[in-house]
């Protein structure tokens, strides 16, 4: 199996602050990372780590990021 991984190291903790602030997205996509700000391409490369990770479905349909703590 091969494993997604990148060099660019505390972006991961960038891109899940910048989700608490701006919402969650319908679709984890390299469209939506440029939307908020995530251009270079070792930053794009975030959405197949996400995705590796559970965040998001194969498809890019994202999954339940961040709760309330209400909830």
């Amino acid at each position: 199996m091969n494993y997604p991984y990148s060099t660019a190291t505390g972006t991961i903790q960038k891109i899940l602050s910048k989700i608490q602030s701006v919402g969650q997205p319908t679709k984890l996509d390299k469209n939506w990372m440029s939307s908020i700000g995530f251009t270079k391409s070792s930053e794009q490369r975030m959405v197949g780590i996400l995705k590796f990770l559970g965040f998001a479905e194969k498809d890019g349909t994202s999954l339940v990021l961040v709760c309330n703590e209400d909830e």
